[in-house]
């Protein structure tokens, strides 16, 4: 994940080059100003170009600009792409999509990464997808399959943590009750 702008002053005119990460995980945005004319600017928030500029684009993702001759072209042309939703000639899906398929590649996809010896949560972006991780993870949970544990956690008893830089010897903490 990755967006960034580079100048280049050794040369005559100077020359800017940005990109952004294929996915667009991090933000970047574009803009001009009429009262500048010929000049480009790039910032990660939008906040910075809103009292400078007239026009603000969202950088779009897998793409990069140069200034020699102001292009903006897409480097990353995976196989799967098939164009922007929104342009006529975009691809209609020829076939329904196999629920039980995508379905069965996400459980499987949780059960592979709950495979752990130590104790691990799950941050929730509020998404869609996240939502789907956590609600899987659960339903494993309810069965009784919650995938493999250390012995420390399964015993219940005492559990050992990381060693303190300081100490040769184990941090041990317990969570019995009295």
């Amino acid at each position: 994940m990755f967006s960034f702008v580079l100048l280049d002053e050794s040369l005559d005119p100077p020359r800017i080059i940005a990109a952004r990460d294929p996915i667009g995980i991090t933000t970047l945005y574009q803009g001009w100003s009429s009262s500048h004319p010929g000049a480009v600017y790039f910032a990660s928030e939008l906040k910075s170009l809103v009292e400078e500029c007239d026009k603000i684009i969202s950088f779009p993702p897998g793409h990069v600009f140069d200034s020699r001759d102001d292009s903006l072209t897409r480097y990353y042309q995976p196989s799967w792409w098939g164009g922007d939703a929104d342009s006529p000639d975009a691809p209609i899906a020829s076939r329904a999509a196999d629920l039980k398929l995508i379905r069965e590649t996400l459980e499987a996809a949780v059960r592979k990464r709950l495979m752990s010896e130590v104790p691990y949560g799950v941050l929730l972006s509020g998404g869609l997808d996240s939502s789907l991780i956590a609600g899987r993870r659960g339903q494993r949970n309810r069965e009784g399959r919650s995938g493999p544990r250390c012995k420390a956690e399964a015993a219940r008893s005492r559990r050992v943590w990381p060693r303190n830089p300081t100490s040769q010897r184990p941090t041990i903490w317990s969570d019995r009750r009295r």
